[in-house]
């Protein structure tokens, strides 16, 4: 009898030791899935923005970069958000993308690759640009609103932000 309880003590401080020292958080039980809804775009002519999706359990993503598609991926970057700004590029050059989810268990297999080209150096000109001028807004409707403003000149397009 007094054999029996002297394992089951000792089994029991096994358990509150293994607690101790492996906190419930870096026990995980599986590796995460894989990120998704990967995009990329140019930032400008020397910068690409990331983003996906975040994964379940994920504790942390790595970033890897080509520059052809079927070409080998480096890993260029670790993060704990899933966003990244990929910078210092070379203009007018398509770069490629995948990312993997980390946690204590392992990594994910990679995301979808993405792709996105960084702009050419000619087309930042809108640093010469003004904001538009005299901006109104009128309620077309209770789910409409027009908005007017001044032209700018050498603006080829406009982006409207609402909050």
């Amino acid at each position: 009898m007094k054999n029996n309880s002297l394992k089951l003590m000792t089994l029991f401080l096994c358990l509150v030791f293994s607690a101790l020292i492996f906190p419930k958080d870096t026990l995980a039980l599986s590796s995460p899935s894989a990120p998704t809804d990967l995009t990329a775009s140019a930032k400008s002519s020397s910068e690409i923005y990331l983003d996906w999706d975040t994964e379940s359990g994920a504790t942390s993503y790595y970033v890897y970069r080509a520059k052809t598609s079927s070409g080998t991926y480096t890993k260029i970057a670790t993060t704990t958000s899933s966003q990244y700004t990929d910078s210092d590029l070379s203009e007018d050059t398509a770069y490629y993308y995948k990312v993997v989810s980390v946690n204590s268990a392992g990594t994910s297999t990679y995301s979808a690759k993405t792709y996105a080209t960084t702009d050419d150096d000619d087309d930042d000109d809108d640093s010469d640009l003004s904001a538009p001028k005299d901006l109104t807004a009128t309620a077309e409707g209770s789910d409409e609103i027009e908005l007017d403003w001044d032209s700018v000149s050498g603006a080829e397009s406009y982006e409207v932000y609402r909050s």
